[in-house]
């Protein structure tokens, strides 16, 4: 991975790791690491007292002149997911531009979302900035919507911030709700973890963090 990285609390019982100030970013080496760890826990520990916490997640840092967008699905009884995408931040909220496909999406779905938005000509640069990897989205909103498919047990997932640049997309933070039905039970398909992509040329990939 190498450095500089990012390190954030890792709890079951704290969805919003900025609430605790859970996490520390630019560490450049092990002796950063190493304090931020324990900084971190400590405080986590003492802010929201009987948490379970499980320690603390290191990532890659995001992608430089990177713009944050995000994908999100809810499953509806009667229809199944429903996928959302927009930018991330406060843009999408305050002004409520998504772009929304029922789950499955196929390829020509992913490319029209990400092009439907009002804000696409942030996403390929204005002014002389250089445009993001659309392709690496457009993975991430066709991996999005397979892992909709294939875990009916989750109800709803928040995949974002994803940083996206030039180079690629780097999911940044993933929350999911199961349903209350589901039984706690351990497998090697747990649909949390780091999803990192670079066009279609190449592999999404999503890794259990």
């Amino acid at each position: 991975m190498g450095f500089p990285v990012a390190l954030k609390v890792a709890s079951p019982h704290i969805p919003y790791k900025t609430d605790v100030d859970g996490v520390a970013l630019n560490l450049s080496g092990p002796n950063e690491v190493r304090q931020a760890f324990g900084d971190i826990t400590a405080r986590a520990a003492r802010r929201r007292n009987g948490s379970f916490i499980t320690g603390c997640m290191v990532q890659s840092m995001a992608p430089r002149n990177a713009r944050d967008v995000m994908v999100e699905f809810r499953r509806d009884a009667q229809f199944g997911p429903l996928i959302r995408f927009g930018l991330g931040g406060v843009h999408t909220e305050v002004l409520n531009d998504w772009s929304k496909r029922l789950a499955p999406l196929t390829l020509n779905d992913a490319q029209n979302m990400v092009r439907e938005i009002t804000a696409y000509p942030l996403l390929r640069g204005v002014r002389g900035e250089e445009s993001v990897d659309i392709s690496a989205i457009e993975d991430v909103l066709l991996t999005v919507s397979q892992m909709a498919m294939d875990f009916p047990e989750i109800e709803d997932a928040t995949i974002g911030p994803i940083m996206v640049n030039h180079d690629g997309a780097l999911v940044v933070d993933m929350r999911v709700t199961l349903s209350p039905k589901t039984k706690p039970v351990l497998t090697n398909r747990a649909p949390h973890g780091r999803l990192t992509t670079c066009g279609h040329n190449k592999r999404t990939q999503l890794r259990r963090t």
